[in-house]
């Protein structure tokens, strides 16, 4: 933890010891078996270039969900939101963002680039091995375009008068991409932007979200554990590490007390970090934040 992010101390409202009877309780392994959520950072829209004017939401996703946020960019203090939400980029909100909470740390550095060029070629936030991705050669509003190009390591790809998003299959990435555009002012320009493809590493960004989106349900209602990664990635998930279901998503109908244990999503790009289901069979227990 750096010099600028909060000291651990009795913040945010937490509180131990509260007795919840007829409750299933989702908790990390915090303090029990020494696993912790690191946050994620994403971007809405999820491109990490944008024009001068617009509008990004940045959201800290950590699981549990915390009490408390604190953003920070350039390593400096900026917000305690869950989400931080720039409505008119200007270039000095370029930087390093960072989100940090109580239970999971510090998040990765991903950085925001606002740009003032008459063309950005957009890529987003993170790649995953075996994602499918969507490149846009983009113009600041109002902007009268009539042809974009794309190129794939130097190559033409594609020529388009109408639209100006590529989609791309994973096996058909290139290393780097570049794309042109004729835009009229009082005369034609053309003019061209590049942006390169890197693959984000798995470790520690592999999520699991619960549906319904709270950690403290009535037993016998159900519940739907999604795990989010690739598109051509396999998932599997763990109870106690056997193996219970494959797929996307786990749904679990009616809980009973058999189906507490320690869970993992398990896919062929890594594994999300461990968490606890307790089902309670009408005996109080503890709630963790």
């Amino acid at each position: 933890m750096t010099s600028t992010e909060p000291a651990l101390c009795n913040m945010g409202g937490a509180m131990y010891g509260l007795q919840l009877p007829f409750q299933i309780i989702l908790i990390s392994l915090i303090g029990q078996l020494g696993f912790s959520a690191r946050p994620v950072v994403t971007f809405i829209p999820n491109w990490k270039k944008i024009h001068i004017g617009q509008t990004i939401t940045m959201t800290c996703n950590v699981e549990p969900p915390a009490s408390f946020y604190h953003w920070y960019r350039n390593n400096n203090w900026i917000s305690t939101e869950k989400n931080y939400v720039i409505v008119f980029a200007r270039s000095g909100d370029s930087g390093d963002y960072k989100c940090w909470t109580r239970t999971g740390g510090t998040s990765e550095i991903v950085t925001l680039s606002v740009i003032s060029d008459p063309v950005i070629l957009q890529a987003p936030l993170y790649v995953y091995e075996g994602d499918n991705i969507s490149l846009r050669c983009s113009s600041p509003s109002g902007s009268v375009v009539t042809q974009t190009i794309f190129y794939g390591n130097n190559q033409t790809i594609s020529k388009l008068t109408t639209n100006d998003t590529l989609q791309l299959k994973y096996t058909d990435l290139k290393a780097t991409y570049s794309c042109s555009r004729q835009v009229l002012t009082t005369i034609a320009h053309i003019y061209i932007a590049e942006t390169t493809i890197s693959f984000t590493e798995n470790a520690g960004t592999i999520q699991v979200t619960f549906t319904p989106d709270w950690n403290k349900l009535l037993t016998g209602d159900n519940i739907t554990m999604t795990c989010h990664g690739g598109n051509y990635w396999t998932y599997q998930w763990l109870q106690n590490d056997t193996l219970v279901a494959e797929g996307l998503t786990y749904t679990i109908t009616s809980a009973q007390v058999g189906h507490s244990g320690i869970y993992q999503c398990r896919t062929s790009h890594g594994d999300s970090l461990p968490f606890r289901l307790e089902v309670s069979n009408g005996e109080p227990i503890s709630s963790f934040p």
